[in-house]
C-alpha cells in the first residue's frame, strides 16, 4: 500500500477525490511507460491509515494492478510512487512525500 504523509489530515471526500485523481493520472503514465494497457482500472481504496506511523492515507491500488498486469505489488508499488512524487499532487500541496508501505 502507498502511504502519503503531509501532516495530520482529516480524511474527507475532497483528500479522496483528489489522490484518487492523482492516482489515476498517475497509471495512465505508467501504462505508457511500462507498456501495458487496462481497459478499466481496479476499483481501489484511498483511506486514513491505521497507524500514524505509517503515514496518513493509504491505497490498495498495487496490489490490485499487480495481478492484474502480472508484476509484483512492490513494483507497481515503486512506479505509482515515482510518479506521484514527481507529479503535480506534490507541487499543489496535496501531499508532501508518498512511500511504500509494509
Amino acid at each position: 500500500m502507498q502511504k502519503l504523509s503531509r501532516g495530520i489530515l482529516p480524511m474527507n471526500k475532497w483528500i479522496r477525490q483528489s489522490i484518487g485523481h492523482l492516482i489515476e493520472e498517475a497509471l495512465k503514465e505508467i501504462q505508457n511507460d511500462h507498456s501495458f494497457v487496462l481497459e478499466t482500472l481496479p476499483e481501489f481504496r484511498i483511506e486514513p491509515t491505521r497507524d500514524a506511523r505509517f503515514g496518513d492515507v493509504s491505497s490498495n491500488i498495487a496490489l490490485l494492478l499487480a495481478g492484474k498486469i502480472g508484476k509484483s505489488s512492490r513494483e507497481v508499488g515503486n512506479w505509482i510512487v515515482d510518479r506521484l512524487n514527481d507529479g503535480s499532487g506534490k507541487s499543489q500541496g496535496i501531499y508532501e512525500k508518498v512511500e511504500i508501505g509494509g
